[in-house]
């Protein structure tokens, strides 16, 4: 079953206001919160400030955006340059860290294997001296390690401050090997030394890593990013691989760890895993490289067995060569991932060089189009004036078409919105298509009056009219005060829905319910005009369920209901009883969850096309539906009697 509705959309005052025109023949025109005419030279004069006005604003828009990018690039600009001047600045500091790392290394393997080998001696020369003259063997290529650190700290341009280490060592590179030089001094195999001089070296490196990674700041050139955060966090993987091998070092050559050194071990060895990955996710090549570091035969195989054996905390006998062994497998990993970081450093000048390409392209084009601007402006401004001039020609006439044009297009639209859901129409209005649309729980109202075959019958068409005119207005008059949409009215028949077109979650049913108690009380007093003496009957159903909705038609298009649902409530419609609401199951489930509604059972129903259902009779809700007054009542000359004989009729609460 389908049918259709109608709803009246009272006009917003704003909108009201805001639409106004002037009278017919009226020669005022709105600019800002001005109103001139156009015919005098006066407001001539100002229409055309006005219109010169509108290009002008965009224009001088366009000047200052353009300027405020072309300023926003050079500083971009600048920006990439610099980190690239830092990032190839970065390779003597990185030299730096990298001989600092491997002197740290040696000294361990010094200390841990008690002063009788370096990592820089082979298993030849290590066989071909007696153990009377290692030690001072060791010190001399100890010696020889210390040089190179110290060749690349004086190649090294000494920052000018640093965010760690406020000491006054870092103060300027004079202080710094004065007390490197007397760290170096102490070495010794005494474990509070040893312990004070690896934490030096920790130290040391911190400060200058840190120092390393903060100079190269981020930039936000997205292309770039990546690769920096890919840089510091490799810088910082190979740091802590460092730091982890001087304790794996420790316990080959002495057979065992501390606990102390086991957790550092850890720690750390941790620490470069998850800085590695984090390069590799940010950066592809990365990844790539280090799987070719491992497909290439490398010691990273070793380096990890070894690595697993000092996890594993098992003692064992003191063996110089198995961490030596140890050592040369990390080394060469190292060095493997140093090689990964050189790359991804000469990877990155790529990239900023192609920036700094891109960058200076961008700043050709920003200020052609600036140049542009300036010169087709004061065009564009003359052109504006000159087509001024020629609407100014046409302003009345236009503006009395346009106020014509206007009132009808308001008539138009109470129309529409009469005949019409406002969401329907307001999509009619924009062009769009309405398309059907499934309500999962609707309630429909349907009512009717009782014997009115025969009353029609009994009346002229114009009794019957005045007759169905005054009810429905009454109707109407009433349902605006709950969330209801009245669907269609065809000669006696009464139909209302709630839950749509808007939605309002469970409580249609509710809505509907109170709506029909108030309907039936109005219309327990209505009185028939052209018979005074009669009251109208009214039979009412209830049904609560799914239905799917749409616009039927397009030269006059209603807006339909179409389901079970619609057929159902018409049918507990059909088979109720005068003055009374007979509602279906779903509804009286639906109003119990609800509340404060009563119902009596009135059993099961024959019902054609749905077979015995079992229904109820809605009497009453808790707290009543309000009272109606002479003010629902009131008639005109032209429609004849009032409709209350005896306000002492009117029902009370329910």
């Amino acid at each position: 079953m389908g049918v259709g509705g109608s709803t009246i959309s009272p006009l917003d005052e704003e909108e009201e206001s805001r639409t106004s025109e002037p009278a017919p023949g009226a020669t005022l025109v709105r600019i800002g919160i001005f109103q001139v005419n156009p015919v005098t030279k006066t407001g001539q004069r100002l229409y055309m400030m006005h219109m010169l006005l509108l290009p002008f604003l965009p224009i001088t828009a366009l000047i200052v955006q353009n300027s405020t990018t072309l300023n926003n690039l050079l500083q971009y600009q600048r920006d990439v340059a610099s980190i690239g001047r830092k990032v190839d600045g970065a390779t003597l500091l990185e030299k730096f860290i990298t001989n600092m790392q491997r002197e740290r290394a040696e000294v361990a393997f010094y200390i841990f294997t008690n002063g009788s080998q370096t990592l820089e001696m082979n298993l030849t020369t290590r066989f071909r001296h007696t153990d009377a003259t290692l030690e001072s063997l060791s010190l001399s290529l100890l010696t020889t390690r210390f040089r190179h650190t110290d060749a690349t700290l004086e190649k090294m341009p000494w920052p000018e401050r640093f965010e760690r280490g406020k000491e006054d060592m870092f103060k300027s590179k004079l202080r710094f090997q004065i007390r490197h030089e007397d760290f170096r001094q102490r070495i010794s195999q005494d474990e509070e030394d040893i312990n004070s001089i690896l934490y030096w070296y920790k130290f040391t490196d911190a400060v200058f890593l840190d120092h390393l990674s903060q100079d190269i700041k981020l930039t936000n050139s997205s292309a770039v990013w990546r690769y920096l955060i890919g840089y510091k966090n490799l810088l910082r993987a190979i740091e802590n691989l460092g730091i982890a091998v001087v304790y794996g070092i420790r316990y080959y050559g002495q057979g065992n760890i501390t606990e102390d050194n086991y957790i550092q071990f850890i720690k750390h060895d941790t620490l470069s895993s998850e800085y590695l990955n984090q390069s590799k996710n940010f950066v592809p090549q990365v990844r790539a490289d280090f799987e070719k570091i491992k497909s290439e035969g490398s010691e990273y195989y070793t380096w990890q067995s070894s690595r697993g054996q000092v996890l594993s905390q098992k003692n064992r006998n003191p063996d110089t060569e198995e961490a030596y062994q140890y050592y040369q497998a990390t080394y060469r990993y190292t060095e493997d991932l140093r090689e990964v970081l050189k790359n991804l450093r000469l990877r990155i000048s790529d990239i900023i060089g192609n920036e700094l390409s891109s960058a200076n392209e961008r700043q050709a084009l920003g200020i052609a189009v600036l140049v542009l601007v300036l010169i087709i402006s004061p065009i564009i401004i003359l052109l504006v004036r000159n087509a001024t001039v020629t609407i100014q020609v046409f302003s009345l006439n236009l503006a009395k078409k346009a106020h014509e044009l206007k009132m009808e297009k308001k008539k138009a639209d109470k129309l529409l919105f009469q005949m019409l859901p406002p969401t329907v129409a307001i999509a009619l209005q924009q062009k769009k298509q309405v398309t059907a649309e499934t309500y999962e729980s609707v309630t429909v109202y349907f009512s009717d009056i009782v014997e009115f075959h025969e009353l029609a019958a009994e009346s002229t068409p114009m009794e019957v009219v005045t007759l169905l005119n005054s009810l429905y207005k009454l109707f109407d008059a009433r349902i605006d005060r709950y969330d209801v949409y009245k669907v269609e009215t065809i000669n006696d028949s009464y139909m209302v829905a709630s839950g749509l077109p808007v939605k309002n979650g469970n409580k249609h049913a509710a809505e509907i319910a109170t709506m029909a108690l108030d309907l039936l009380a109005g219309s327990s007093i209505f009185v028939v005009p052209h018979r005074p003496t009669e009251k109208l009957q009214l039979r009412i159903g209830i049904h609560t369920g799914p239905v799917v909705s749409g616009v039927v038609g397009s030269k006059m298009p209603r807006y339909c209901l179409f389901g079970d649902t619609v057929n159902t409530a018409s049918r507990m419609e059909t088979t109720g009883e005068p003055m009374k609401i007979h509602i279906s199951m779903e509804t009286k489930l639906l109003l119990d969850t609800l509340g404060r509604f009563r119902t009596e059972h009135r059993g099961l129903v024959d019902v054609k096309g749905k077979g015995r259902l079992d229904t109820y009779w809605l009497v009453g809700k808790e707290g009543g539906v309000g009272k109606w007054n002479e003010m629902d009542y009131e008639y005109s000359a032209e429609e004849g009697p009032a409709y209350m004989k005896d306000i002492s009729e009117m029902p009370g609460k329910y």
